[in-house]
């Protein structure tokens, strides 16, 4: 520790001091989540700017007590008290703290000496997976995930909407009313079915949907238009801007979770049992999912007019910064640790729930 006569502290130290995740955490690569312990010199690591980075050394630090951090959209991971974190710090009386670098258990000494204190992280940028080859457009497997009906050999879209119905035409498919319904359409033709096959959907009910993990990893273009889908049909814009996301199957609640988190929103998953009325009787619904969004360009994670309208870009009305907020920090017992040292100069990568942290240190700055 070296000290200088204008208050700022060089805090220097080996990659061996102890700045470490358990081996079983998630790190961000550009093909997706891989388990700390397996990371090697020179792999490829997904960087807070969502591009990849290089994993420069390796540093083991056998077995440490460990934390589970937990933020208040539901994200959480683990790693050791001397494990590095860049966070903006607020107490009540203040707005959040320009960044800084401090060790866990800096956070909670600090915590424990004011009860008003609070820390935030930063988010990611949106993660650039490379593009995938997808056999159905994006948006309209989208729109089949919130209002399909996907059976054998057939596939029934049901909407009011003319501009969702439309969207299936232009791409070359056949749309064909089913049975004479007013709002329940066949789609047919070019393979569609064949590729809802493969993909894993046929016969899957309302409560099982899922995403196809092709498509949670492919581009930045293809994973907004897949929202688009989600949002357009069982997706919600209120007065206030607020983006809010509704399904009875937890697969494609979790789905679309790490879909918004991709690309550098915060999402968090509540549940409620909703009520409805059958000849005269109430009656209980199945257990429906509800997921709040919130990114920094919602009006870009929707195509219908009268929903983009309610959305306004940055969060808050762009009066502040998207963070993450640290809620809960518990022991987590004792696991085999390491630590590793990134090549970008932030020295930030992603860990589980894409959540931004920092790698070790050789020399970091203390104000």
């Amino acid at each position: 520790v070296v000290a200088s006569e204008c208050n700022l502290v060089f805090m220097c130290g080996q990659g061996t001091a102890g700045k470490a995740q358990p081996y079983d955490a998630k790190v961000l690569t550009p093909h997706g989540f891989v388990d700390m312990g397996s990371l090697c010199v020179g792999d490829s690591i997904c960087g807070v700017d969502g591009k990849s980075q290089t994993v420069l050394k390796i540093f083991e630090q056998g077995e440490k007590d460990v934390f589970r951090l937990t933020f208040d959209d539901g994200a959480s991971t683990e790693c050791c008290g001397e494990h590095l974190w860049k966070v903006y710090r607020k107490t009540s009386k203040n707005t959040f703290s320009q960044p800084r670098i401090v060790q866990l258990s800096d956070m909670l000494a600090d915590m424990s000496n004011n009860k008003n204190v609070r820390y935030a992280i930063p988010m990611t940028s949106a993660v650039e997976f490379p593009k995938q080859e997808l056999p159905i457009d994006p948006y309209l497997l989208g729109l089949m995930l919130g209002d399909g009906h996907i059976r054998k050999n057939l596939s029934i879209f049901t909407s009011a909407n003319e501009g969702c119905v439309n969207a299936f035409k232009n791409a070359g498919y056949r749309v064909s009313k089913h049975f004479g319904d007013n709002y329940d359409f066949n789609i047919s033709g070019n393979g569609f079915n064949q590729h809802v096959m493969e993909l894993g959907l046929t016969g899957v009910h309302s409560n099982s949907k899922f995403v196809p993990n092709v498509y949670k990893h492919s581009s930045i273009t293809d994973r907004i238009a897949l929202i688009q889908g989600l949002l357009d049909t069982d997706g919600t814009a209120d007065k206030r801007g607020r983006i809010t996301f509704y399904t009875i199957s937890q697969h494609l609640a979790k789905d679309m979770q790490w879909l918004i988190r991709s690309i550098g929103g915060r999402c968090s998953i509540s549940y409620k049992h909703p009520i409805y009325t059958y000849k005269g009787e109430k009656k209980n619904g199945q257990l429906c999912y509800v997921l709040n969004l919130y990114t920094p360009y919602n009006p870009s994670l929707v195509r219908l007019q009268r929903k983009k309208s309610r959305l306004f870009d940055g969060f808050r009305h762009g009066k502040a910064e998207l963070r993450r907020r640290l809620i809960k920090v518990e022991p987590s017992g004792r696991k085999q640790c390491r630590c590793i040292l990134v090549s970008n100069p932030d020295h930030l990568y992603i860990t589980d729930d894409f959540i931004v942290t920092h790698n070790t240190f050789s020399m970091y700055l203390k104000a």
